[in-house]
C-alpha cells in the first residue's frame, strides 16, 4: 500500500495479494486527505485497510468502508493505465 503524491493529485495505491491486482484510488474523501494502511486483516479472503484520520476499516478490493465514521463512504477509483 502506497500513499503518495501524484500529478498533483493525493493518490492510493493498494495491492491485493489474494487476487493479485492492483488498484489506484484518491485519498481525498468528503473533501479531506485521508492516509491509509494495512489493517492486518484478510476478511472472506479480502484485504481490509484502515484510515488512520478516522481508524473506518475499508475494504479496498469495493473501495467502499465496512466500518467506522466513513461506513458507506465510497473511495473514487482512479485510471491506472
Amino acid at each position: 500500500m502506497i500513499n503518495d503524491t501524484f500529478a498533483g493529485r493525493e493518490v492510493l495505491v493498494t495491492f491485493e495479494p489474494t487476487s493479485e491486482t492492483g488498484k489506484l484510488f484518491s485519498r481525498v474523501v468528503n473533501g479531506r486527505t485521508s492516509t491509509f494502511r494495512d489493517s492486518g486483516v484478510i476478511s472472506l479472503g479480502v484485504m481490509l485497510i484502515q484510515d488512520q484520520e478516522t481508524e473506518s476499516t475499508w475494504q479496498a478490493i469495493a473501495s467502499q468502508a465496512i466500518s467506522g465514521p466513513m461506513v458507506g463512504k465510497t473511495l473514487q477509483r482512479l485510471p491506472s493505465h
